[in-house]
């Protein structure tokens, strides 16, 4: 196995250098954080819940007999309206 060299002494009065690498992440950290605090955030735009089609149902068990509920009622509830709850 090779000796690895010992890094000479620093002279007196100068710092080491540090890594670039460590310079650029602070430096995308810092404007990332800037960015995210300064800008104004955009609101969603979402339909009125007035005309979105809506959809509750209260299952009371799985099964209608030997049809299940769920391919059959609640397929068809899934294709009618964008918002089923259960």
């Amino acid at each position: 196995m090779a000796k690895q060299r010992a890094k000479p002494p620093t002279p007196p009065g100068r710092r080491p250098r540090r890594r670039p690498a460590a310079w650029l992440t602070t430096l995308v950290t810092v404007i990332g954080s800037v960015a995210i605090t300064a800008l104004p955030a955009v609101p969603a735009q979402a339909s009125p819940l007035r005309s979105t089609p809506l959809i509750t149902y209260n299952m009371l068990g799985a099964t209608s007999g030997q049809d299940s509920k769920w391919t059959t009622t609640i397929g068809n509830y899934i294709q009618a309206a964008e918002i089923v709850t259960l």
